[in-house]
């Protein structure tokens, strides 16, 4: 879990401080920022709100295998679980 690797990483630098430590989790690859693309062709989509208008990009219901991870939240109003899905032209 999240809560073992940090204590792990406490272990190991457990001479560093606070700062030093919350500065290597920031650092790690695990919370780095993953743009959002197409999984067939690598094209990457402006991260913006509002959205640029493209008829390849929609909002759908979860399929059954991806319901576990998609919650539903708050964004300008309350929304339902939706994962977006590109088409790739």
């Amino acid at each position: 879990t999240w809560l073992d690797a940090v204590r792990r990483l406490q272990e190991t630098c457990a001479n560093e401080s606070p700062l030093e430590l919350w500065r290597r989790v920031e650092q790690h690859p695990m919370v780095q920022y993953v743009p959002f693309q197409c999984q067939a062709c690598g094209h990457q989509l402006p991260d913006a709100y509002p959205a640029p208008e493209d008829a390849n990009l929609s909002e759908e219901q979860p399929m059954a295998a991806e319901e576990p991870y998609v919650r539903a939240g708050w964004f300008r109003g309350p929304r339902d679980a939706v994962v977006f899905v590109y088409r790739c032209p």
